[in-house]
């Protein structure tokens, strides 16, 4: 009887650390799901920001292009009224 018990004892404490290292494998998964996500994120994130100063460049040689294209119209057109 006493065998009995300290087997089931036994049988107890090993289905208690199976369940714990299950447990414990399954925390570690979702940790790793949860990194992943993360930096997908981050990726999109760090991209719309790339994008975003891409456009505020093109932006900015757009409108100096337009300056000097109107410069230039208006240095031609001074010169053509002065002769």
């Amino acid at each position: 009887m006493e065998i009995d018990r300290q087997k089931e004892t036994e049988a107890l404490k090993e289905s208690r650390l199976h369940a714990d290292e299950v447990r414990k494998q399954i925390r570690e998964k979702e940790q790793a799901r949860i990194s992943a996500r993360r930096a997908f994120f981050e990726e999109g994130i760090k991209m719309e920001e790339e994008a975003r100063l891409r456009r505020a460049r093109l932006d900015e040689v757009s409108q100096r292009s337009v300056f000097w294209q109107q410069y230039a119209e208006n240095v031609i057109c001074l010169n053509f009224l002065r002769y």
